[in-house]
């Protein structure tokens, strides 16, 4: 397996791994009182340590997705579009989790991206899979 696929598979493993948050949150709110009382499960500890570290994912994932890119590029000489709106799309998510962070600008509409891009990613990711497969 060439290393630039390699990288690539490992992009989509972080972004999956930056995407936990997501479900941690929805468990959190979800588990019933009493259970949160008790200790947690292994499963559970799991979700919140990747949340805690969710940011670490998502940079590292958008660092291969750039080093993914640079290495097709170096070999074929070409930009790959999906490729690229993909990067872009993580581009725009961290934005959002910046500006959620530090509270600035539209906050509303700074959550609503953060909450519905990485859908969106994970969209791109298969549509950029099955377009370079085809050879576009």
């Amino acid at each position: 397996m060439p290393i630039e696929s390699i990288i690539g598979i490992l992009t989509i493993i972080f972004m999956l791994m930056a995407m936990t948050r997501k479900v941690a949150i929805l468990v959190a709110t979800k588990a019933p009182e009493q259970s949160r009382e008790k200790s947690p499960n292994v499963g559970f500890k799991i979700l919140i340590w990747f949340s805690k570290y969710h940011r670490l994912f998502a940079i590292t994932a958008l660092l291969l997705a750039l080093f993914h890119g640079a290495l097709i590029f170096a070999k074929t000489g070409s930009i790959s579009v999906s490729g690229s709106v993909l990067i872009g799309i993580l581009i725009i998510q961290g934005t959002s989790g910046y500006l959620l962070e530090k509270n600035l600008g539209n906050q509303k509409i700074a959550s609503l991206v953060h909450k519905i891009v990485p859908f969106i990613a994970v969209g791109l990711v298969i549509v950029h899979i099955i377009v370079n497969s085809l050879g576009y």
